[in-house]
């Protein structure tokens, strides 16, 4: 999937220009342990800051959430060039357009009119779903290869690094 910039001609009846700002290639995991669709996000907000925001879906690949060089399971804060933002907290090593990480399958993303804090709504992975707050380097957790057997969130929501803040949750039902 390709994020797209086009830019118009004045009397907006055609394109002038058309720039490829991102590219991303990922192959949905087979399991249908979490569902048989694939987590794609894709929601794309310009933030306060004047950057680009891209919450991109784990496509239900258990390493991509968790791994520090694929850009699935994050959300990407970019510049209009595709470039990485300055400010983003990344580890040594990972991509720096990466934004926050362990992001299953993000659902709407928005700003907090006070703060500016990015808040991002995700879709859970059985029955809860969550709008939470989350800055920088944040980790939401979601990795369904979790460690000693259990799958889905790895920490629970009290764990959470206090970058990460589950605001308000809900059942499918709601």
């Amino acid at each position: 999937a390709d994020l797209v910039r086009l830019k118009l001609k004045n009397d907006l009846s055609g394109v002038v220009e058309q720039r490829v700002v991102l590219t991303t290639t990922y192959a949905a995991d087979t399991s249908t342990q979490f569902g048989t669709t694939p987590q794609m996000g894709g929601k794309v907000r310009v933030g306060p800051d004047g950057f680009l925001y891209v919450a991109m879906g784990d496509f239900r690949s258990g390493a991509a959430a968790q791994s520090p060089t694929l850009l699935a399971g994050k959300v990407l804060r970019i510049t209009a060039n595709g470039q990485p933002a300055p400010g983003n907290r990344n580890s040594t090593g990972a991509d720096r357009r990466i934004y926050v990480s362990g992001v299953r399958g993000p659902t709407g993303i928005s700003f907090q009119p006070n703060t500016e804090d990015l808040v991002l709504a995700q879709q859970g992975a059985s029955s809860v779903s969550q709008l939470s707050v989350v800055k920088a380097g944040a980790n939401g957790g979601w990795n369904p290869s979790c460690p000693g057997g259990k799958q889905g969130y790895c920490e629970s929501a009290g764990l959470l690094p206090v970058n990460w803040r589950p605001v308000i949750g809900w059942s499918a039902a709601e």
